[in-house]
């Protein structure tokens, strides 16, 4: 169903709003929040080591094994790169965007061990590779991992967090099959709304760093 293929693209609206409305709650009790993600999560896997069919069940395949919830979650993880400065929704999502990475984290487990061996078989590996980049980023967004960590050496870290972007859309986007001398790619079916909303969310991106060195050259200039 083409509902199903763009199940992530429906999610962000509805779960953005979950957190607008309780945001400050699952902050509060956010390791309560993992904690039943990660049980969600490890018996979804459990569920993949026992041999069960779990294409036969739409709903739950396409939420986790597919990876929809992750995405829409890590979608709005970015969101506060483009909002203005100060706004509300900016410092709503800023306060929550720890809760956002963990958990998205968390609830793409079953969607990785899902396709493990078709990544390491060389297809599609991209999503792999920024799985991969997402362990340190949410390892140091832990509170005591973070205190630990210079605020420097932490910001530098988090710079992995525009590669690990750039592979997700990259892994909704495009085919790439990599497999002794053989290459192949192409544009997906489904991956046309994806590439735009990577384009877009780069240019408001870049149109926030341009309007920051702006005002900081005019304060300059005003002294």
């Amino acid at each position: 169903m083409i509902l199903f293929e763009y199940f992530g693209l429906l999610l962000i609206l509805p779960i953005a709003l979950v957190f607008i409305k309780f945001g400050p709650m699952i902050h509060k009790h956010e390791f309560s929040f993992y904690l039943i993600t990660l049980i969600i999560s490890l018996f979804l896997i459990s569920l993949i080591m026992l041999g069960f069919n779990v294409r036969s069940w739409p709903f739950i395949y396409d939420l986790f094994y597919s990876g929809h919830l992750s995405f829409a979650l890590f979608t709005l993880l970015m969101g506060p790169g483009i909002f203005k400065h100060k706004s509300k929704l900016k410092i709503l999502f800023m306060r929550i965007r720890r809760e956002l990475a963990i958990l998205g984290f968390i609830a793409l487990l079953p969607h990785a061990i899902f396709r493990m061996n078709l990544a390491l078989s060389g297809y599609n590996f991209t999503g792999l590779i920024a799985f991969i980049l997402m362990i340190p980023l949410v390892l140091t967004s832990l509170p005591r991992v973070r205190k630990k960590m210079h605020p420097s050496t932490w910001y530098k870290v988090h710079y992995l967090a525009y590669i690990v972007y750039f592979m997700i859309y990259f892994h909704l986007s495009f085919n790439i099959i990599i497999r002794n001398n053989f290459y192949f790619i192409d544009v997906k079916p489904t991956g046309l709304p994806y590439i735009a909303l990577f384009v877009i969310y780069v240019s408001l991106k870049i149109k926030r760093a341009y309007d920051k060195y702006q005002s900081k050259s005019f304060q300059r200039n005003s002294l």
